[in-house]
């Protein structure tokens, strides 16, 4: 069973900021490898979200199933 991820807003915000790094600062090849890595390990996280180890709960991340 697939899990959902949702993103804060500051992680959001934090991730938009590594990209506009990337984009000013780095090749397209490297922008492209960046982003295609990261939207694979939350697929993989998704999908397995045993890989991580556990943390005392947060309200920085929100791990929510999937409906669908």
């Amino acid at each position: 069973m697939a899990f959902q991820i949702v993103w804060t807003k500051q992680a959001a915000k934090d991730y938009d900021k590594i990209v506009k790094y990337l984009e000013e600062n780095w090749t397209e090849i490297e922008l492209v490898n960046f982003i295609t890595e990261t939207d694979r390990f939350f697929q993989t996280l998704s999908q397995h979200p045993e890989i991580l180890q556990k943390t005392r709960p947060r309200k920085t991340y929100i791990v929510a199933q999937s409906t669908g």
